[in-house]
């Protein structure tokens, strides 16, 4: 297993999660996998490395099945903190006119990480001026 290596060697001292990135990285560049392991690097991170550096293999199991759970826990919260801050924000966008582009723009903010005016004024179709104004 690549990240259990990763796990032993430790490649920075000051920081033994970057392994796992770095091997998720890999495996994501050779084909192996697509999705989900940053997500139980994040998990790992939470949950204590005792487990990880123990010697049995069932320890180094729990620990792993405990990262997964514990990032699907932060997802989960994750999920309710933006269904939270997209209804106070659609509480802001009545009495908009009915041809307004901020609803759009709300529901391009939740779904990507990074929103510039010029990707809003791509994805709504106005021009740049426009996009900034919105954003």
């Amino acid at each position: 297993m690549t990240a259990a290596f990763w796990d032993d060697i430790e490649p920075l001292q000051r920081a033994p999660w970057l392994g796992r990135l770095f091997a998720a990285a890999l495996l994501r560049e050779r084909g192996k996998s697509r999705v989900h392991l940053l997500c139980v690097n994040s998990g790992a991170r939470a949950v204590p490395r005792l487990r990880l550096k123990a010697a049995d293999p069932v320890s180094k199991i729990l620990f792993w099945l405990e990262a997964i759970v514990s990032a699907a826990e932060q997802g989960l919260r994750d999920h309710d903190r933006w269904l939270l801050a997209r209804a106070s924000r659609e509480a802001g966008l009545k009495g908009r006119r009915g041809n307004s582009h901020l609803p759009l723009a709300l529901d391009l903010a939740l779904a990507r990480p990074i929103v510039t005016a010029e990707l809003l004024a791509q994805e709504l179709g106005v021009s740049a001026r426009g996009g900034g104004r919105i954003l």
